[in-house]
């Protein structure tokens, strides 16, 4: 569950980080992550995503299960790789841009 000072810390990280290195939206990735086992993985806590100025960044949730550890390594493999389709997209883009002169 996201706390507000949670939030607060994010902004941060973002504004320190993120911003002064020009990475766009795609290029940033907001992983919440549980680690339970067994029956305790079967309920991860409920994940509202990010609010306030933080919502339009990429963000997802994976309750990872020690006991049985590949569902959860699926999910965020996917969410990984949405983040890097992101980043190679932005380096496409700015390759385009120089070629053309821009």
């Amino acid at each position: 569950m996201s706390k507000p000072e949670q939030e607060r810390q994010l902004e941060q990280l973002y504004l320190h980080f993120a911003q002064p290195n020009s990475l766009t939206m795609k290029q940033c990735l907001v992983l919440g992550l549980s680690v339970a086992r067994g029956a305790e993985a079967a309920a991860p806590p409920i994940w509202a995503g990010l609010r306030g100025k933080l919502k339009k960044l990429p963000s997802g949730y994976v309750a990872l299960d020690i006991l049985a550890p590949d569902a959860g390594r699926k999910a965020a493999g996917d969410l990984l790789d949405k983040l890097l389709w992101g980043c190679l997209a932005q380096k496409k883009d700015m390759i385009e841009r120089s070629v053309m002169g821009e």
